[in-house]
């Protein structure tokens, strides 16, 4: 990539355009996602206490699962992962396939959209609101709750095995790309991630090893320690990198690429959640648009828990560096969305400011 494109100048002019830019892919996804049926193909009756002439009065029921569905994928949010999916796919394209690109990017926004409505039940993050909206199971109940974040996970796989294609390479990265994100989101990915932050999160549990990990000063050394990713930020990293792979997997790169783009993801997704820890340290409901500073009071392991602000201002800096490295040595065939990807990295870091 030309060093120009990186001059101060066209920095500044970049961000400039860059939030119009992510606003405009924001409602691309939005439109897709409104798109999206999810209503049962036949109606759902109740009968009435029986009549004096034997006959029964039926009711017909509201789709409950299928509003409580578009509720949470439609409330609101900057659909960040799938718009780097999007992104990614055009940066390396040949001969760009909307209707895969579309419907790859829709899944990885319901399944984003599943982790928080399961994130936020009592039981888990407790969080009443989000996006300023009331959280699902506020507005719909846990149990429905519970089964909105099981539709919109499986739902997701549907819309991702289901494009026609005859181009056996396309086909092969569909697979491949699938494959990828079924691994990044399960149980050795951002299911794992949350289920020990979970259970590092109770009372004494948290205490404890928050002050083992404090004390670990070899865990500074490295960003890449197995217990900074499973415990802490595995449940951002992997959805976000799995957003990036499966665009370049669909476009048809090269291991050497996908390695790569794998590692950018990696270092976006630290900084995401850093930025995200230090905003609920910082921010307001208002701002938010959900509850804030519970990460101390659930005691959750987190860089400012165990380093304090400052050290994790320091990280986040050095993971943006690092990812807008990266990104340099992209072969992209799309310079603009490479561009963006260099914009992301900064927004990333300085989000809520």
């Amino acid at each position: 990539m030309d060093k120009e494109s990186f001059s101060s100048e066209s920095v500044d002019l970049r961000r400039e355009n860059f939030k119009k830019l992510l606003e405009d892919e924001k409602n691309m996804i939005d439109k897709w996602l409104e798109e999206l049926d999810f209503s049962s193909d036949k109606p759902v009756f109740v009968l009435d206490e029986e009549h004096e002439d034997k006959s029964y009065e039926a009711e017909l029921i509201k789709d409950v699962l299928s509003d409580a569905m578009s509720y949470s994928y439609l409330s609101g949010g900057k659909k960040l992962r799938a718009i780097l999916l999007y992104e990614c796919y055009m940066m390396f394209a040949k001969r760009p396939h909307e209707e895969l690109v579309k419907k790859f990017a829709s899944a990885i926004e319901l399944i984003q959209t599943y982790s928080l409505v399961h994130d936020d039940l009592p039981e888990m993050d407790n969080d009443e609101y989000r996006r300023g909206k009331k959280s699902t199971h506020v507005e719909f109940g846990q149990a429905m709750a519970v089964l909105t974040g099981d539709a919109l996970l499986t739902e997701a796989f549907t819309l991702m095995s289901d494009i026609d294609s005859e181009d056996v390479n396309e086909y092969k990265g569909m697979l491949n790309a699938i494959n990828y994100v079924a691994k990044s989101i399960g149980a050795k990915g951002m299911v794992l991630g949350q289920a020990i932050d979970i259970l590092l999160s109770k009372e004494e549990e948290g205490k404890r090893h928050t002050e083992v990990l404090r004390s670990n000063e070899m865990f500074e050394l490295s960003l890449r320690e197995e217990l900074w990713e499973d415990l802490v930020v595995g449940k951002t990293c992997k959805l976000i990198e799995a957003s990036l792979v499966a665009g370049a997997m669909l476009a048809g790169v090269n291991n050497e690429v996908i390695e790569l783009v794998e590692e950018i993801g990696f270092y976006l997704g630290l900084a995401f959640q850093i930025r995200d820890d230090i905003l609920d340290e910082i921010s307001t409901f208002e701002e938010m648009g959900k509850e804030t500073g519970k990460d101390e009071d659930a005691n959750k392991v987190t860089l400012i828990s165990m380093y304090g602000i400052d050290r994790a201002e320091e990280v986040l800096s050095e993971c943006v560096d690092k990812a807008k490295a990266l990104i340099q040595m992209l072969p992209a065939r799309r310079e603009e969305s490479l561009l963006f990807l260099f914009d992301v990295a900064d927004y990333f870091a300085t989000r809520g400011k």
